[in-house]
């Protein structure tokens, strides 16, 4: 075997033990998750346990991951949204077994670098680029290079506001400061930050509708897609929002997310901690019959965009709906998409796909390649 060769299937060999360690430790996670939300959610009136309904859900279970047996994640969403359909895909099963078959993972950060955005989508769709910092480099928005001088004087005269954001992971709003363009110089200077890479963007307006829940936050869709084929199908979306005067709008930040049926939000919310809100808690406004504009373009933008995207099957994106009822990309997700939230308000993930998509993932099983 020549070396080459040899250094590349180790590294894949690598990456996939690094993975398979990382999905333990998940499946661990969420298994112990899903305990503690039941104890904390019931533990006042605990509902009954529908027998026949488990025993389904663990006959498909059975059928197509053999040794999976757990159906407390059927027994939570189930006593929630009284949703009783046996294909619903626990945490654990999902990012330790599915995803990694389905999302070709070792190409999740190149894809997620958002310096690199513009090399796939136009950019009169994401928010207007100021600079990108590379390894202490500064680069315009024609990815030019710019003397680090100029680009300090520049942003030392500007009182626009502005979006720093990691280039890589900075989901949850990691890393993220908003603020205006002179206030980060100092910290644009300091050579501590040039270890890694950034992106500074304008600070985009959303659409009034969109603000009036939260207008501290940017309120986003998180819509997730799946490639069918050739087609694609969006599995659900749902509207998130920031509370407590938070620019940030996720959940992992305390935000709420509110599910979306034709366009129309539910008639509540909820947080991570699966409390549930029937209006914002800070405006006081309701989210029953709220109707989220220009959704339907929002949803056929992430299904013209994952067409160019081959390598993974399931991706949740991150819309914003402008100003002018513009739709703006953010960024996408190829990691972690919120499954539990989806399933929590519409129901099993890949609903009437279910059966392509349990196909597709045994075929992938059958390959056993190294990248998995």
């Amino acid at each position: 075997m020549q070396p080459i060769k040899f250094r590349i299937i180790l590294k894949q060999i690598v990456h996939s033990l690094y993975l398979f360690q990382r999905r333990k430790i998940t499946a661990f996670l969420s298994e112990r998750s899903i305990k503690r939300k039941i104890k904390r959610d019931f533990s006042s009136s605990k509902p009954p346990k529908d027998k026949n309904y488990l025993k389904r859900s663990k006959q498909f279970f059975k059928t197509n991951f053999s040794g999976y047996t757990n159906t407390n994640w059927h027994y939570y969403y189930s006593s929630h949204n009284q949703i009783k359909k046996a294909e619903y895909i626990p945490d654990s099963l999902f990012f330790a077994k599915i995803f990694p078959r389905l999302n070709y993972t070792m190409l999740t950060s190149s894809y997620m670098d958002k310096t690199a955005f513009d090399l796939i989508f136009e950019k009169s769709v994401m928010p207007r680029t100021i600079f990108k910092l590379m390894n202490g480099d500064f680069y315009d928005s024609e990815n030019n290079k710019v003397h680090k001088s100029e680009a300090i004087a520049k942003l030392a005269q500007s009182d626009e506001m502005v979006v720093l954001k990691p280039a890589v992971n900075s989901s949850g709003g990691k890393g993220v400061i908003i603020d205006k363009a002179k206030n980060l110089v100092a910290m644009l200077e300091n050579k501590s930050i040039h270890k890694r890479s950034y992106i500074l963007q304008e600070k985009i307006e959303q659409h009034p509708e969109m603000a009036k829940f939260h207008p501290a936050s940017v309120n986003t869709l998180r819509v997730t897609t799946a490639r069918k084929g050739s087609n694609i199908e969006v599995l659900s979306y749902f509207m998130r929002m920031g509370v407590n005067n938070s620019t940030i709008d996720n959940g992992s930040s305390g935000g709420i997310m509110v599910g979306a049926n034709n366009g129309k939000l539910n008639d509540f919310g909820i947080d991570l901690q699966f409390n549930r809100y029937y209006q914002h808690p800070d405006s006081g406004i309701k989210f029953k019959d709220f109707e989220i504009p220009n959704y339907k373009e929002a949803l056929n933008f992430c299904i013209r965009n994952h067409k160019k995207i081959m390598r993974f099957t399931i991706i949740s994106w991150d819309i914003v709906i402008g100003k002018h009822g513009e739709i703006i990309f953010i960024e996408y997700n190829f990691r972690q998409p919120d499954i539990s939230v989806h399933q929590y308000f519409d129901g099993p993930l890949f609903g009437e796909h279910t059966d392509y998509f349990i196909q597709r993932y045994k075929e992938e099983c059958q390959k056993n390649e190294y990248f998995i």
